[in-house]
């Protein structure tokens, strides 16, 4: 059970995701971060992997549309790669962790949000790859802005399919942002 309470702040929730590959993971820092609208947030991750080079993405997912890219970072030997095509995101990584800063937050950035981590097997391209690499980790980051009724959800399978599973959200004390939440069966 998750007990939210939400007054003027956005609320970050960090779930690690089950099925990750065997040698690569990638985690949280925190299980919840909060912030006001019009402010910055910073997403943090913490990775494991063996490979030298290693790409980490950022995406976002509003309900009942495809996830969205919003970046990928290299890290470890492709530490200078990068792909960010909105000003107002920025992303550094290390040898062990990635972050996604969000600036001037809206309403349109509740949404779950997505840590994945790859490695880039072939060393002499980033960009005119051929090869479509899937990531293979992924973190699941929800952002809850005041007045949103959607609380959590959370990504199960990351073979090919992701699958998308609410949390519901049973009770709420009127007159506040006070919800009691479970996970869907």
């Amino acid at each position: 059970m998750y007990l939210f309470h939400m007054e003027n702040y956005l609320v970050l929730v960090l779930i690690l995701a089950s099925g990750l590959t065997a040698g690569d993971h990638i985690t949280p820092v925190e299980n919840e971060v909060t912030s006001t609208e019009g402010q910055s947030v910073t997403l943090n991750c913490t990775y494991d992997t063996s490979s030298e080079y290693p790409l980490l993405y950022w995406y976002r997912h509003h309900p009942n549309q495809a996830p969205q890219f919003i970046l990928w970072k290299g890290a470890k030997s492709y530490e200078d790669q990068k792909e960010i095509p909105d000003d107002r995101y920025q992303s550094t990584t290390s040898d062990t962790s990635t972050e996604l800063v969000i600036q001037q937050l809206t309403l349109s950035d509740t949404a779950l949000y997505y840590c994945a981590l790859r490695d880039h097997s072939d060393t002499k391209c980033i960009r005119g790859c051929t090869k479509t690499y899937r990531p293979k980790c992924f973190v699941v980051v929800w952002i809850k802005i005041k007045h949103q009724t959607t609380i959590l959800c959370h990504i199960r399978g990351l073979d090919q399919r992701i699958v998308v599973t609410p949390v519901l959200c049973s009770h709420h004390i009127p007159g506040t942002l006070v919800f009691l939440c479970h996970p869907a069966l």
